[in-house]
């Protein structure tokens, strides 16, 4: 058996994580397993999961400027003590350019960054993400990206021009559960429009909202359903308020499994800031 790690900022119900997971169920765990370093302290979704699966979940500190060598130092001690991996799979880009030198260093064969977004934060935290990523494509063995956007983003033009950057679109199995989700919620006889992402910044859940309130005028069988949670959940909750259409918006939080939804969904929108090619829209 050979074993995996798969570095994430969480095991929490994100696109990344979610089809890590989804891979990690169906694959052949006889002969590969995966474990999990991530820099979030608390418990995630899918820990009792994965453990029962056969993998491990461990938790180092977040990167900030201010913490660099305390962080190369953290990621060098775990790679010291954890020297059996075959693969480090890494899909935090940020910081990848640090964790994949020192995973190659400590004996790992072969190192993968992996991008999933053609963007980043705005501000401080942008700007240093896109100093970290400069030299990533020399920094680490294979490169795989969701979209040739993201590739093109992340790892460089050059590298996605002379073929170096494997496009690897997200995919899952999907089932046919759409009457159990939408007898769920009560809208058998609605026009369910769907998204699925944090509440966060990149994924623009106000503008949509507005583009929502704007479209139900012109359609009133409509719902808007918001699956997800994040730091912007209260502005949004306001948001919905300001606008008096709360009995037409759902906020099912986050959902596990999460393909059945798309199922119940009649369109699927998606208004994000700046993406590569997400899991939510290739599931």
């Amino acid at each position: 058996m050979i074993r995996v790690l798969q570095v994430l900022g969480s095991t929490t119900l994100g696109g990344a994580e979610s089809r890590v997971m989804d891979l990690y169920r169906h694959m052949d765990r006889d002969r590969v397993q995966f474990d999990f370093l991530v820099t979030k302290g608390h418990t995630g979704h899918f820990d009792e999961e994965i453990e029962s699966l056969g993998g491990h979940v461990y938790t180092i500190m977040p990167y900030r400027i201010y913490n660099h060598k305390q962080y190369t130092d953290a990621v060098k001690a775990f790679f010291k003590e954890h020297n059996d991996y075959a693969v480090v799979h890494g899909h935090m880009t940020s910081t990848a350019s640090i964790y994949l030198p020192i995973a190659k260093a400590s004996g790992v064969p072969l190192t993968i960054a992996h991008a999933r977004s053609a963007g980043v934060d705005s501000g401080i935290k942008g700007t240093l993400t896109n100093m970290l990523r400069k030299n990533l494509s020399k920094r680490c063995d294979k490169m795989i990206a969701c979209s040739d956007l993201a590739a093109r983003s992340v790892f460089g033009e050059h590298s996605y021009a002379d073929g170096l950057v494997k496009i690897m679109p997200n995919a899952i199995v999907n089932t046919s559960e759409r009457e159990k989700i939408r007898n769920r919620y009560n809208v058998t006889d609605k026009f369910v429009i769907g998204h699925t992402g944090r509440f966060h910044e990149a994924k623009n859940h106000l503008f949509l909202i507005d583009v929502f309130n704007d479209f139900i005028k012109m359609r009133d069988d409509a719902v808007l359903m918001l699956l997800g949670e994040g730091p912007l959940e209260e502005s949004i909750r306001d948001h919905i308020k300001e606008l008096s259409i709360e009995d037409k918006v759902i906020l099912a939080g986050n959902q596990s499994p999460i393909a059945p939804f798309y199922q119940a969904f009649d369109a699927f929108v998606f208004p994000s800031i700046y993406e590569g090619m997400p899991g939510s829209v290739c599931l």
